[in-house]
């Protein structure tokens, strides 16, 4: 979820508008939003917070990528290694929930426009 969580920490002289617009431009709400609307993607496969921040095994890697060579494989597990350190970093806990409430609550309001 490479976003920069440092710029949408920084409220700072931001209006609520402005506010809302940042999280719905971050990686984390589009994938949300590509999920629920997905019928590709069950909602039960995107992974939670709490296992965004620890990288997947080397195993896991091989199953995933079997054609990767040793080299691709260690490159590949140190970028998701970088990824889930920059995620502890900024406690994607809570901000996942802030913006997983907005894409809901932003699908909602459009269900209920369409509606009436």
């Amino acid at each position: 979820m490479r976003c920069s969580w440092d710029a949408f920490e920084n409220t700072s002289h931001l209006t609520d508008n402005q506010l809302l617009l940042r999280m719905r431009r971050t990686a984390l709400y589009t994938a949300l939003r590509m999920a629920a609307e997905s019928e590709e993607i069950p909602l039960n496969m995107v992974p939670l917070p709490q296992f965004l921040i620890h990288p997947p095994l080397e195993t896991d890697i091989e199953a995933r990528w079997p054609g990767f060579t040793p080299t691709e494989r260690e490159k590949l597990l140190q970028d998701f290694a970088w990824e889930c350190s920059q995620l502890r970093s900024v406690d994607i806990a809570r901000h996942w929930d802030e913006v997983a409430r907005r894409e809901r609550d932003d699908r909602e309001n459009e269900y209920d426009q369409m509606v009436y």
